[in-house]
């Protein structure tokens, strides 16, 4: 799922950070943690585009729900109006 594939990304960051500043001899802590941060931000940015793109198909496929449920709800009420003309054109003769 989407953390899963997340992890990878996270992981390549920090190594690229952490490496950049072994070689540069600055404090690796703080500035590591600065690129967690970084990575983390990146990551719920990320997420949140995945769970708002989910949130848009699913009221698509709810708008197409309703769509649906409404040309039923007529086609079934033409029926029955056809059922009872029927009945009736039965009845007078």
């Amino acid at each position: 799922g989407g953390v899963q594939e997340l992890r990878p990304i996270v992981k390549d960051a920090v190594t690229a950070a952490v490496e950049g500043l072994k070689d540069t001899g600055e404090d690796v802590r703080e500035n590591v943690e600065g690129a967690v941060e970084g990575a983390i931000t990146g990551a719920r940015s990320r997420g949140d585009q995945a769970v708002e793109a989910t949130r848009e198909e699913l009221k698509k496929l709810e708008k197409r729900l309703e769509d649906e449920r409404t040309r039923l709800a007529q086609s079934l009420r033409e029926g029955l109006n056809e059922a009872q003309e029927a009945l009736q054109k039965e009845k007078e003769e």
